[in-house]
């Protein structure tokens, strides 16, 4: 027997407890205590001697679920050997579990991320005046449509899949989303957010895409900054985002924001095997 025992767990302080030993790693579960994400969250720990050693998140409102992992190897392993995570998920572990999910999982893609973090007093707006301030809106409801066609658009350049986008239309009413619409009325650079915990104060900025056909002009550090911005002014002091450690444009477009590398994990797309 391994000694840990694994079980559902309801109690948020004690989770908030285990997850604030690594506050930026964290932090997408951190606000996934909040609503209206924590009604999708479900917890599972590896205690042993009735000390957690290892949590996990099965979050039920993205397709795949996602899975979340963190603790201990050995507390970790028994979370997976119990079953925990639908048979397709979508995962975000540390580098070193990579072998822990293979056991149980097959990895489709392992997508090596960085994971920034910016506070207000590291916050530099962007000072490009490539595209006038006032230029820059923010999205509603009304322009889901239109996030989704740039995203396609962007996508098909990159040779991207869809589903490596995490985007869900909620996302614009819940969250904080700007945009830069040209002459013709299309949307050609948008930023957003993953998460917005009102509650704990914490953010994740994401979906920031530029029209492959207006790129290198600064768009995108303009859409970032103005959606970091205005998470600053709403009083969030963890904001964080996450970025392939191969893109080296964002990479530099986050940083001349004030954004600084705190970490590293794996993230991607995995099928649990069946013997």
């Amino acid at each position: 027997m391994s000694g840990f025992e694994i079980s559902r767990l309801v109690d948020h302080a004690l989770i908030r407890s285990f997850l604030n030993q690594d506050t930026d790693y964290a932090a997408y579960a951190l606000g996934d205590l909040d609503p209206p994400y924590a009604e999708h969250a479900v917890w599972f720990a590896a205690r042993e001697s009735g000390e957690i050693k290892a949590l996990a998140l099965n979050y039920r409102g993205l397709d795949p679920q996602a899975l979340f992992v963190m603790g201990d190897a050995t507390g970790v392993r028994e979370l997976l050997a119990a079953g925990i995570g639908t048979s397709r998920v979508y995962y975000a572990a540390k580098a070193e579990q990579e072998v822990l999910l293979a056991e149980f999982y097959e990895l489709h893609e392992v997508q090596n991320m960085y994971r920034m973090r910016v506070t207000h007093d590291a916050f530099r707006p962007s000072n490009s005046d490539t595209v006038p301030a006032h230029s820059i809106a923010n999205l509603n409801s009304k322009h889901v449509e239109d996030i989704l066609a740039l995203q396609h658009r962007a996508a098909l350049v990159d040779n991207r899949a869809i589903h490596d986008i995490a985007f869900a239309p909620n996302m614009v009413n819940d969250g904080y989303y700007c945009g830069v619409v040209d002459q013709d009325g299309c949307l050609i650079a948008v930023a957003g957010t993953h998460i917005v915990a009102r509650k704990s104060k914490i953010a994740a900025v994401g979906n920031v895409v530029t029209d492959p056909q207006h790129r290198r002009r600064g768009l995108a550090t303009q859409v970032s900054a103005a959606v970091t911005a205005s998470l600053i002014r709403d009083g969030y002091n963890l904001i964080v985002l996450n970025v392939k450690q191969d893109n080296l444009p964002a990479i530099a477009t986050y940083k001349k924001l004030g954004y600084e590398i705190t970490g590293n994990f794996i993230e991607g797309l995995a099928e649990r095997h069946y013997h």
